[in-house]
């Protein structure tokens, strides 16, 4: 299970850029949600070790089932923290090699439809709801996944 992270600011998203495996592509923020803690709680965390952000969660908005995992996305707002100091070892070099790079980036929301997103769903809904508003009761995303037999959206 992993939890995931939608950080708006006006016409722009917050996204970790990957390299991986000869692969360039893009992911919401977040990770594997640990054995003690439930899924805000693995949000808050994630973003602090990716981004250097302190946040509060706002409210669910989607469940992406992709890839044979589930990922909960919740809406969250910046309460602190330094855009871009993520001290996680993935932020700062020290996972194994073969996991590639990670960059926190901002990105406008305009560019996600052009993106190498993953999953491609998630895109798709930040897209078509960031203006009118997301739906009231987070929404259920069946993604059917891109070939990605030699990365992995983590």
């Amino acid at each position: 299970m992993r939890a995931g992270a939608i950080i708006l600011d006006n016409d722009r998203v917050v996204l970790i850029e990957r390299f991986r495996a000869g692969n360039h592509y893009f992911v919401f923020p977040g990770g594997t949600v640990k054995k003690k803690e439930t899924v805000e709680e693995a949000v808050v965390r994630e973003l602090f070790e990716e981004i250097g952000l302190d946040i509060v969660v706002n409210r669910l908005i989607a469940m992406v089932r992709y890839r044979d995992v589930e990922e909960y996305c919740y809406l969250v707002d910046i309460v602190g923290g330094v855009f871009g100091s993520g001290t996680g070892k993935e932020m700062v070099g020290h996972a194994p090699p073969e996991r590639g790079s990670y960059k926190a980036v901002w990105r406008r929301i305009s560019e996600l439809r052009e993106l190498n997103g993953l999953p491609r769903s998630l895109f798709e809904f930040v897209t078509r709801f960031s203006d009118e508003g997301f739906p009231e009761q987070a929404v259920v995303l069946e993604d059917p996944g891109l070939d990605t037999s030699r990365i992995d959206a983590e």
